[in-house]
């Protein structure tokens, strides 16, 4: 293992050699060379022993490395051995958790189409006619399909139903105060014209009021002027009929004799005053009228103008009801 000198070598000889030797030859000079190759395996051997030293270290370390391998080794065994709890535990990591979908996938698959492949080794053989069976057997697996479909659509649908049912409430609850907004307006404004309105109704009463005050006192010294009239009209009919006697007090002439020139001109001019008496009267009575037909005009004209308003008011509030339906 450890190299050996080559003077060394060189000096060793056995020990027959060493009998036979004289004396002589064992000079001084090679005693010192022994001495010098002692002294060398000596060093030698002191460096064998502490590279021996240095690898008795290494190998304690290594025993020691080795020593916790196996602890970890133990520990490792005995981690494997895990209860089921772990076992769920472990499923908190994402990466395992990935992993078991995955696989739990890859088996629901895998157990499908072994389902598929009995199902079509089933169709097969289901009736004599091979091409039936399998279009029969690809029909089921059609309609299993839609039913797994529809069950899942039902199962997520109830959800986004009432998502979209709250959507559409929130929605016709903004629509709804929107409109409630816009009637507070429209009501705010309503009241305000409706006060308007009272206020342009009291000024037309006070109005018509007066009208018909002038009007009364109009129509007064009307009805005084024909009360007054209506005896004029009777005092020609008595004068007509009446004929004049002579300041004589001749009675029977007059009586029986035809009338004098006088007396039929004198009742002739009285008749006259009395047609022209009775037409200024009817000329009178004719513009009274008309008067008052103008009158009972202003008074209809004031009474729809008092009364456009209560229709502006029931028309707005028909306007009202009709937008309340539509709401």
């Amino acid at each position: 293992i450890f190299p050996v000198p080559t003077d060394w070598l060189q000096a060793r000889i056995s020990d027959d050699e060493l009998k036979t030797l004289p004396r002589d030859d064992l000079s001084s000079s090679d005693w010192s060379g022994l001495k010098e190759s002692e002294e060398r395996l000596k060093q030698q051997q002191q460096e064998a022993l502490r590279r021996e030293n240095i690898l008795l270290m290494r190998l304690a370390t290594k025993e020691q490395e080795m020593q916790e391998c196996a602890t970890q080794i133990h520990k490792l065994k005995h981690g494997q051995r895990s209860s089921a709890a772990q076992l769920r535990s472990c499923l908190v990591e994402p990466a395992v958790n990935i992993l078991f979908t995955r696989m739990r996938s890859e088996m629901e698959l895998t157990r499908e189409r072994l389902q598929q492949a009995h199902d079509e080794l089933n169709a097969w053989k289901f009736t004599p006619d091979s091409q039936t069976g399998k279009k029969l057997m690809a029909k089921c697996r059609m309609l299993i399909q839609e039913n797994q479909d529809l069950g899942r659509q039902l199962a997520q649908g109830r959800v986004a139903q009432l998502e979209a049912e709250l959507a559409l409430q929130k929605k016709y609850g903004q629509e709804l105060k929107c409109s409630q907004d816009e009637l507070n307006e429209f009501i705010i404004q309503l009241d305000e014209e409706v006060e308007g309105m009272q206020s342009t109704i009291l000024v037309l009463q006070q109005q018509l009021r007066d009208a018909r005050e002038q009007l009364e006192l109009k129509n007064a010294p009307a009805h005084s002027h024909e009360n007054g009239s209506a005896t004029p009209c009777s005092e020609p009919d008595t004068a007509v009929s009446q004929i004049p006697r002579s300041p004589c007090g001749a009675t029977s002439g007059a009586n029986s004799g035809p009338p004098t020139p006088a007396s039929s001109s004198t009742s002739s001019g009285e008749e006259k005053e009395a047609l022209v008496e009775r037409d200024d009267e009817e000329d009178d009575a004719d513009g009274q009228e008309h008067k008052q037909e103008g009158d009972g005009e202003v008074v209809a004209g004031k009474e729809s103008e008092l009364t456009e308003p209560y229709a502006g008011i029931s028309l707005s509030n028909r306007s009202l009801d009709t937008k309340s339906d539509q709401r």
